[in-house]
């Protein structure tokens, strides 16, 4: 029987762990692994091979399914798709290399199949396979980043605007091909720079300007700059901030747009409307008023010729005529004009001499009777609008038609250059004062206005090309004057001087006032206008609020900070700011309030809710890590006082009912400073558990900072232990602590209560801090302790050099000085068991200053033969020895000899000249007691201690050598009464060696 179909029993869990396909011949086995395996896995038992993570497969059916499943394999590189065989007890066998390519087989299993075996490796291979899935989407999405990365410098390149990027200091770091061609700076030369460079005598861009846009983030504006080969331009500019994940400026990016050319084309429009006005203007006027008298007269005339005798008809009907013929004239002048004016368009290019030679041959063929002489040169190119010609013919014809002269000459003179000229001189009458007044004011009035409807016209047409016209007239003729721009003349002609710098004054106000958002009221208090941002922010309607009363429409800023700031501006007229929470919003405002010059302000703002939410946590940030600081700089306070302060601190910031300082040792993990919330003592310090019930576990085996916002979902691993099942634990950050390199413990907080989110990266940062500086106040308790064992040793090395060697040296100075008065050489041989006795304590010396612990070289040896060659080198007065004992015990002779040395020393010093001393046998060991003063039994404790001693010029090391040296034999030393009446110090736990 076959098992075709899914397997999916185990839920999520299997379906997350990966797709298995199972291939194995036998049903029975079939039935049976797949058992195994669908409470961890998600199983395909298909025949068919389907697209699984995971193919097990039986040795035998290994050859009819190679094939397919080197494949599906090849399909799924580089992706890792892992293929385990299954190899029977004593089945044939089957070689799983591939000669085609690589290897196919990438685990094998033996049957009979060990289910956790199973688990452990299909789980490895899965989870080699998810690896290889999460790096092949990395990687995808590394070339897919890499490309828009390319687009993006390729849009940044073929763009037609100017654009730089800049660090957060304003210098320049990265231009396009197009800020060259727009600025004239090449890339070697703006590269850190700033936009000063746009132009070299203004400062605009300086430090206080990126300050300004680190806190407003935006500024745009028409900016008056200076190309680099010194002619001027406008750009229009944009800069914007870049700023990193954490909203930090990073840097700034500014595009320029060269706008010179529509700047002229829009001021060529504003003068052109402003022409047509004036046009409509002295047409109207002309037609109420010249048009008015010659109708009057027409009217008169015609009258009288109805009342008149019809002799006279002919008279007055040639009056009319000419009343007509000169109406017509003007209309036709007028109407010629006006559409050259109305038809516009872009300056071109014409051959003014070209134009000027057609003009006077066609005026010497209308008034043969005058005097027309024209120099001009052979060519002479300017920049003129469609009506050019009818501008020189209308000048040429006026100056001849109205010359009463009786020999009329005009001359007509072109002279070339970047501006060419162009002159048309007469010897007529002149023009009349009140139309040279008309001319030169540029607007007719009520008592002036000029007839020279054509005169008029003429100027318009050349001053809408970015020419000049002007007339100088006398008695003796007129002169007219006409300049025309050439093509060479630059972009930047036309641009007045006076109109830069008003625009660059723009540009500084605008920057000065740099905002979102603007109101505007009179100085009344009327709302003026409200910009579309202002609106927005504010929540009101222009349209229902303008022409109220600011403190109507804004009511809640009565008899707030916004009131005081903003009528004192209005009072002292003088620019002022606030920065202020403004209750309708429940938000922050920066405002910027300006008097204006109708007497009103103007109100600059934006909504700086987010930037100030920012900065108090920042300020709560800085708050608690002055906290830290004050804690860990407290040197009075014991380290468990700081730990216990530092998690009381991390809590309260993390809010979690549990902090702990734990210690590892192998498996067993042990609280040492506890902080919990009133009411849970779940946990107390000293409490010891398995560390495997722990998150700890995972926090000190990775070393690393271990982040649960909710363990069920961010561990679900963890949530068999009993950390979770049965204390509750759900939420946990905790970071390893270290000292001497090696983990120590952990320094976490946990909770009951699961988050919604994960703990920010402040909480992670806080903690890791926290536990770092744990570490070092660990570090330095461990350094602190090792150092005062150091100066222990220091401290005993140099009381046995001042004690120990001072017996043999003296018995060394003695028997020297008794050999030299004696020559007996017996002196001299105690002189010689003295140095002996002198190396052998330097060895111990040396052995004491390299090493924390004593090592002893247990020998056996002779107690009476240690004792006798001690007291040797005792100073003995009268004092009497009597050695009881033939025991050999297993010790180091030297530090044995430093042992029985020091007590006898101590009995000489404390029992007096003619103390009697007896080393014996005691059970485990020995005894050497003296008939002295003894030792009273409250003081026998300290008499051991380094430094205690009862004479005034004793050292106090004597006995505490003494118990050093039964300690590092791990001899059991003790004080009691001696049968003599003195003190017996009584050494037992000895290794005695049987004869």
């Amino acid at each position: 029987m076959r098992m075709d179909g899914t397997l999916r029993d185990g839920g999520d869990a299997a379906a997350n762990a990966g797709t298995v396909q199972l291939l194995v011949s036998d049903a029975g086995n079939r039935r049976a692994i797949a058992g195994m395996l669908t409470d961890r896995f998600e199983v395909d038992t298909s025949s068919t091979l389907v697209d699984a993570d995971l193919y097990l497969i039986e040795d035998r059916l290994l050859p009819e399914y190679r094939t397919a499943l080197r494949s599906r394999v090849d399909e799924s590189h580089p992706t890792f798709r892992p293929v385990v065989l299954i190899r029977r007890a004593g089945g044939a066998s089957v070689d799983p290399v591939d000669d085609e390519g690589p290897l196919l087989v990438d685990e094998f299993v033996d049957a009979p199949v060990d289910r956790a075996l199973l688990h452990r490796r299909l789980r490895s291979l899965l989870v080699r396979r998810r690896q290889s899935e999460e790096l092949m989407q990395q990687v995808s999405a590394l070339e897919e980043r890499e490309r828009e990365l390319r687009r993006f410098e390729r849009a940044v390149e073929e763009a037609g605007n100017a654009i730089a990027l800049l660090d957060a200091d304003g210098r320049i770091r990265y231009v396009n091909s197009a800020f060259e061609s727009t600025t004239g700076h090449a890339e070697a030369d703006a590269l850190g720079g700033t936009l000063n460079l746009l132009d070299p005598r203004e400062t605009t861009f300086d430090g206080v300007f990126w300050r300004t846009m680190r806190e407003r983030g935006l500024w745009e504006g028409e900016l008056v700059a200076e190309h680099r080969n010194g002619t001027g331009y406008v750009a229009d500019a944009t800069i914007t901030t870049i700023t990193d994940a954490a909203d930090e400026v990073e840097g700034f990016v500014a595009v320029l747009r060269d706008i010179t050319g529509r700047i002229q084309r829009e001021r060529m429009l504003t003068e052109r409307e402003e022409e047509l006005d004036l046009l409509r203007q002295i047409l109207t006027r002309y037609l109420r008023h010249n048009l008015r008298n010659d109708l009057n007269v027409i009217l008169g005339n015609a009258e009288f010729v109805v009342e008149s005798a019809a002799d006279e008809v002919a008279t007055y009907g040639d009056t009319i005529l000419r009343k007509v013929n000169r109406l017509l004239e003007t209309a036709d002048t007028a109407r010629r004009y006006s559409t050259l004016i109305e038809r516009g368009g872009d300056p071109s290019q014409y051959d003014l001499s070209a134009v000027v030679t057609d003009v006077v041959a066609e005026a010497r063929a209308a008034y043969p009777a005058a005097s027309i002489e024209v120099d001009v040169p052979e060519s002479c190119t300017i920049m003129a609008g469609d009506g050019i010609r009818d501008v020189v013919a209308g000048l040429v014809e006026n100056a001849v038609e109205h010359n009463d002269q009786p020999n009329p000459w005009v001359e007509v003179r072109l002279r070339p250059g970047d501006r060419p000229r162009l002159t048309v001189e007469d010897n007529g009458p002149g023009i009349p004062k009140h139309d040279l007044e008309a001319f030169d004011a540029g607007h007719e009035s009520p008592l002036s206005h000029s007839t020279g409807i054509g005169v008029w016209l003429s100027k318009w047409v050349v001053e809408g090309a970015g020419g000049e016209f002007t007339f100088d007239t006398g008695p003796d003729g007129t002169r007219a004057i006409i300049e025309l721009p050439s093509p060479g003349s630059g972009d930047t002609d036309g641009i007045d001087v006076t109109d830069l710098k008003a625009r660059e004054q723009r540009l500084r106000t605008i920057i000065d006032r740099m905002t979102d958002a603007v109101i505007e009221v009179d100085a009344s208090w009327r709302l003026t206008f409200l910009d579309s941002r202002a609106q927005k922010i504010l929540g009101v309607d222009a349209d229902t609020v303008l022409d109220r009363d600011f403190w109507e429409v804004f009511e809640s800023a009565r008899d707030t900070e916004f009131e005081t700031v903003y009528r004192d501006a209005m009072a002292s007229r003088t620019p002022d700011e606030i920065e202020a929470y403004y209750a309708p919003l429940d938000g922050w405002l920066a405002v910027y309030v300006y008097p204006d010059f109708d007497g009103g302000l103007s109100f600059y703002f934006r909504d700086v809710t987010e930037r100030k939410t920012r900065e108090r946590k920042l300020e709560h940030r800085q708050d608690v890590l002055r906290e830290i600081y004050e804690v860990v700089a407290d040197r009075e306070r014991p380290f468990a006082e700081q730990v216990e302060s530092l998690l009381a601190l991390g809590r309260e910031e993390l809010e979690v009912d549990f902090g702990t300082l734990s210690r590892i040792d192998d498996d067993e993990y042990t609280l040492e400073v506890v902080d919990a919330a009133a009411g849970r003592h779940d946990l107390a310090a000293g409490d010891t558990l398995p560390l495997s019930v722990t998150n700890c576990e995972v926090a000190a085996a990775d070393e690393e900072t271990l982040v649960l916002g909710d363990v069920e979902r961010d561990a679900p691993e963890l949530t068999d232990r009993a950390g979770y099942t049965d204390w509750g634990i759900s939420c946990y950050l905790g970071a390893p602590v270290f000292v001497d390199g090696e983990v120590y413990g952990t320094f976490c907080f946990y909770d009951t209560e699961s988050r919604g989110g994960q703990f920010s990266e402040w909480e992670v940062t806080l903690v890791d801090l926290l536990s770092r500086w744990v570490s070092y106040g660990l570090q330095i308790e461990r350094d602190t302790e090792r150092l005062n064992r150091e100066n222990e040793r220091l401290d005993r090395f140099v009381s046995v050099v001042s004690h120990d060697l001072r017996n043999p040296l003296n018995v060394l100075e003695g028997s020297i000085e008794l050999a030299a008065d004696s020559g007996d050489p017996d002196h001299l041989a105690r002189a010689g068991t003295a140095i002996d006795r002198m190396n052998a304590l330097v060895d111990d010396l040396v052995k004491l200053a390299r090493s924390e612990e004593i090592d002893p070289d247990l020998q056996v040896v002779s107690l009476a033969a240690v004792v006798d060659g001690s007291w040797e080198v005792v100073p003995t007065d009268g004092a009497t020895l009597t050695v009881a004992t033939d025991r050999r015990i297993r010790a180091d002779p030297t530090m044995l000899g430093q042992l029985v040395e020091n007590v006898l020393r101590n009995a000489v010093v404390h029992g007096g000249e003619t103390v009697s001393i007896t080393v014996s046998d005691v059970e485990g060991g020995f005894a050497i007691g003296d008939d002295g003063p003894g030792i009273p039994a409250g003081d026998r404790e300290q008499v051991f201690e380094m430094g205690y001693s009862t004479e005034t010029d004793g050292t106090g090391f004597g006995l505490s050598i003494v118990r050093e040296v039964a300690d590092a034999h791990g001899w059991e030393l003790t004080l009691a009464d001696s049968p003599e009446g003195g003190v017996r110090y009584e050494v037992t736990g000895v290794d005695v060696v049987e004869e």
